[in-house]
C-alpha cells in the first residue's frame, strides 16, 4: 500500500521534472494579480530605494473603493497587506516591480517553490515495527478527561 507521503513525493518530482518551478495555486494568484495590475497608475517616489505609490484606476469587485498603496519592495511591504500575509506578490507589488523593470518571482516566498514542496514529501518513515518489539515505557501515564 502506498504512503500518502510517498504519491505526494512523486507527484511533485514529475511537476518539478516538467521544468515548473511554482506551486499551481501560487500561479493562479499571480496570474489574477497581474491581471489587476496591469489597471493600476504607478508613481515613483524613490527609485533607488524601491518606494511607490500605487492607484487602483478601476473597481476590482473585491468591495473595497479605489485606493491609493503604498509598496516598499526592498522591505516586502504593501499597504495593502496581501503581499505580507501571502508571501505572494498582489497587484500592487506586480505593477511597482513592472514599472521598475523588476521580476516578480524574485519576491516570491521559497514556501511556493516545487523543490521545497518535493523536500516536504521527500522523507523517510520507517515501517514500524510489530507492538511486540517495541521497548517497555517506563514514564508518566497520562489519560484525557472526558469532561472536557
Amino acid at each position: 500500500m502506498d504512503s500518502l507521503f510517498a504519491r505526494r513525493g512523486e507527484q511533485w518530482s514529475a511537476v518539478l521534472e516538467s521544468g515548473q518551478l511554482f506551486s499551481e495555486s501560487c500561479m493562479k494568484f499571480m496570474k489574477e494579480q497581474s491581471a489587476k495590475a496591469n489597471n493600476h497608475h504607478v508613481i515613483s517616489f524613490e527609485q533607488f530605494n524601491r518606494t511607490f505609490s500605487v492607484k487602483e484606476i478601476i473597481d476590482h469587485n473585491e468591495g473595497l473603493p479605489r485606493q491609493e498603496y503604498r509598496v516598499l519592495l526592498e522591505e516586502g511591504w504593501c499597504d495593502c497587506a496581501k503581499f505580507q500575509v501571502f508571501r505572494m506578490s498582489c497587484s500592487h507589488v506586480i505593477a511597482a516591480c513592472s514599472y521598475a523593470h523588476q521580476d516578480v518571482l524574485t519576491l516570491l516566498s521559497p514556501i511556493y517553490k516545487i523543490d521545497t514542496l518535493l523536500g516536504v514529501y521527500n522523507n523517510a518513515f520507517p515501517v514500524m515495527a510489530k507492538e511486540d518489539y517495541w521497548p517497555a515505557y517506563e514514564g508518566q501515564v497520562v489519560w484525557h478527561n472526558d469532561m472536557m
